[in-house]
């Protein structure tokens, strides 16, 4: 049986979009071995700038940071001038910084680098996500969350494997950035969001004579489908008179939204989520060094868990819900985490840590799809990405807790003569930190098998 071209055209987005989140990933992870203690086998940033525990914990997350700064930022410029230039600018931007981060002088110059790469980037994340839930059908939505996911893992196996080949910092800044190429590559072949398009026509903010005729054969006859504006009648024609029906989404600003209390309800409790989020998947993550010395060999086992992760939690979300998707991988997380830390030995450790890990990347996958399915166009990239804030607040602190918990550990190994048994790892932090999560998904609404509003 022939493939449609609509099918194709989808497959073919979604691996771009992909693209653009393995880039995210590879240049966010491979500060996990840029800020590495002193080693043998790679020339760190901390080992070439001696950088004091505090100074190693504030520029590994000046990268977070900016992701928290950049969010709402590109956020606002998706909703105003699109999804198409807000992605692809911030893509450029972020390839050039990432690859800037090779080239700094001294702690102060890389924090900065770091800091705006990150800024970039993470709209790069947001947007990328946003554009492609837009382009994607109501049936298609799980899958796409669940293959962007899958990308947003092999970047971290990607950053394993560089940080293998490149053992020098400034290299594996260098050819990091180098995935941001391959996406920007697309910038021709990428349309513009439909949905954002039919927001502005509803809004009177653009007549669909300007934004359709004026594109080539091909692409004014697919914007004339997906808007309906072909004719000039009926919907159509109050589109362009910007004549918006009952129930249309109209575009939300930050006030707006705090005077919705519906949507701001929404919002609050969907920051909780995040927040939660956010704190456990990439704490999880980052202290791979804690569980045993072969940093490069976790942190691909890290990676490579979140492949039946993703697979997992589209099943969940499609099976029993978002809200229930989300419950049960947050309690499966808290308590692989906690065996983890009670276990004896580094290799049950681990095993469980990584067990641990594929829950808190299945959360942090549902989180991803739920949110943008809660909020109406209008609101969706703004609203996507105060709750992605909320996720960075807990990606900045994740990198304190467990620089803070490596010392502790150093700390009470040298008052006691001998590594300990049971060193203090941040996973009890992270399994009582669910109960935040648990708490806020239990009042979020049910979004499995709806329309985007």
């Amino acid at each position: 049986m022939p493939v449609s071209r609509e099918a194709t055209e989808y497959t073919f987005r979604l691996l771009i979009f992909s693209i653009c989140w393995l880039a995210v990933s590879t240049a966010a992870f491979m500060d996990v071995f840029v800020f590495a203690k002193s080693r043998h086998d790679m020339k760190t940033a901390t080992e070439e700038f001696n950088l004091e525990p505090s100074q190693r914990a504030a520029i590994y997350s000046a990268f977070y940071l900016g992701w928290l700064l950049g969010d709402p930022f590109f956020g606002w410029i998706a909703d105003l001038w699109g999804r198409h230039p807000a992605v692809y600018s911030s893509t450029l931007l972020g390839f050039i910084f990432s690859m800037m981060g090779s080239m700094a002088v001294g702690p102060y110059s890389l924090f900065t680098v770091r800091l705006v790469a990150g800024i970039c980037m993470g709209g790069a994340d947001l947007v990328g996500f946003v554009y492609i839930m837009e382009l994607s059908k109501m049936e298609q939505r799980a899958t796409t969350a669940s293959v962007m996911q899958g990308f947003f893992a092999m970047g971290v196996c990607l950053a394993s494997a560089i940080a293998v080949v490149f053992p020098s910092w400034r290299q594996m800044y260098l050819v990091s950035s180098l995935p941001a190429v391959i996406f920007m590559a697309s910038y021709f072949w990428i349309p513009e969001s439909p949905k954002w398009l039919a927001q502005q026509l509803r809004t009177g903010k653009m007549k669909g004579s300007e934004r359709v005729t004026n594109s080539n054969a091909e692409k004014a006859e697919e914007h004339r489908r997906l808007l309906n504006v072909a004719g000039g009648g009926g919907e159509a024609g109050a589109a362009e008179k910007g004549e918006a029906k009952e129930g249309d989404s109209e575009e939300f600003t930050y006030m707006e939204i705090l005077q919705d209390s519906n949507v701001s309800r929404n919002l609050l409790l969907m920051c909780g989520v995040w927040l939660q989020g956010g704190f456990t998947y990439y704490g999880i993550t980052l202290s791979a060094g804690n569980i045993s010395k072969e940093i490069h060999l976790n942190m691909f086992l890290m990676g490579i868990v979140e492949i039946p992760a993703y697979i997992m939690c589209a099943w969940l979300a499609d099976t029993i819900g978002r809200r229930w998707a989300l419950i049960s991988t947050t309690i499966g997380m808290s308590v692989f985490c906690l065996i983890s830390w009670v276990w004896d030995t580094k290799e049950g450790r681990l095993l469980f840590a990584l067990i641990g890990k594929i829950f808190a990347s299945a959360v942090f996958g549902i989180i991803w799809m739920w949110s943008p399915e809660i909020f109406p166009t209008g609101a969706r990239s703004l609203t996507t990405a105060i709750g992605s804030q909320a996720a960075r607040v807990g990606s900045i602190l994740a990198p304190y807790v467990v620089v803070l918990m490596e010392e502790a550990n150093e700390a009470a190994g040298a008052t006691a003569g001998a590594e300990l048994k049971r060193p203090p790892l941040p996973q009890p932090v992270f399994a009582i930190s669910a109960l935040l999560g648990i708490s806020c998904a239990f009042f979020l609404p049910e979004t499995y098998d709806k329309e985007l509003v």
